[in-house]
């Protein structure tokens, strides 16, 4: 179905329904992504994938980097939840934008 989306469609998720294979799906298709990660996701710095800035983090799980797959680069937005921090994690194609507030009303719309 993800070839019936627009091209620069931005898909949102939560950790427990998005995979490393689904994102990096995703991200080769032409879509952008936004996931809510919770403590189960580790998010790795200062690989030097990419061009980094302090909020680039990656998502790197043991079984893709055994299988020499590559590390996916997101930029990282920390949000003030009801009861506690959340964590989300943004990639859009390059020259579009999205800020840290816009991507908390993305993720709160889900």
């Amino acid at each position: 179905m993800l070839e019936t989306l627009p091209d620069g469609a931005l898909l949102c998720g939560d950790a427990g329904f998005v995979g490393y294979e689904f994102a990096r799906t995703v991200l080769a298709s032409g879509r952008g992504l936004l996931v809510r990660v919770g403590a189960n996701v580790t998010l790795w710095k200062q690989l030097g994938d990419v061009r980094e800035s302090m909020h680039t983090v990656y998502v790197w799980p043991d079984k893709a980097a055994a299988r020499r797959e590559p590390p996916l680069a997101f930029r990282h937005v920390v949000v003030q939840g009801p009861r506690h921090p959340l964590h989300l994690i943004v990639r859009l194609l390059p020259g579009r934008r999205l800020s840290d507030r816009q991507a908390a009303d993305v993720d709160r719309a889900r």
